[in-house]
């Protein structure tokens, strides 16, 4: 079970909370995962691994489990009201081992090499969908794009073009379509 609240600051941006409740079905015993909200800038964030205490905060609206047992494993697809100009939706991975909780997996294939997980940041004036689609095995979201070429990297600048990316689902890995 996950528990999973924001509380949003007066600077207009958020505090996240999580905990995430596991039980070992081998002795019936429950034990506690707190992720802590890290609330600092990480250098090349897709392509590492996160510890709880290093959470990259944000409220998760669709849990899509990929594998269970032992080393159980769920994406994750979350909300984050990051600043008062900029706004993220997160692809994530939260896996349970006996060594804990580790956040990130090399799963998500793109032009760029392997992801352990994908973030969207656009303007928070905009809407941005992030969907998962059960029957087809996707995950599909807006392509965002800057509102001028000049503004690219400008993140509160950038929204939806009206075209559609996705990845893909297949044999544990998914990858990404343009």
């Amino acid at each position: 079970r996950v528990f999973n609240w924001n509380v949003p600051m007066d600077d207009e941006t958020h505090k996240y909370y999580c905990f995430i409740l596991t039980q070992d079905l081998e002795n019936e015993i429950y034990e506690w995962h707190e992720l802590i909200d890290y609330e600092r800038k990480i250098d090349k964030i897709e392509i590492k691994y996160l510890k709880p205490e290093k959470w990259l905060g944000a409220l998760y609206y669709e849990i899509i489990p990929l594998e269970k047992g032992k080393h159980s494993k769920y994406v994750v697809l979350g909300w984050d009201g990051n600043t008062k100009a900029t706004t993220k939706k997160i692809i994530d991975v939260i896996s349970f081992s006996k060594g804990g909780v580790k956040l990130g997996a090399p799963i998500f294939k793109t032009d760029k090499g392997t992801q352990k997980r994908h973030i969207l940041e656009y303007s928070s004036d905009v809407m941005v969908s992030l969907r998962w689609f059960k029957k087809e095995q996707r995950i599909v979201f807006d392509h965002l794009a800057p509102r001028e070429s000049m503004m690219t990297g400008v993140y509160s600048y950038y929204g939806p073009d009206f075209t559609y990316e996705s990845y893909n689902l297949k044999k544990g890995k998914f990858t990404l379509n343009h």
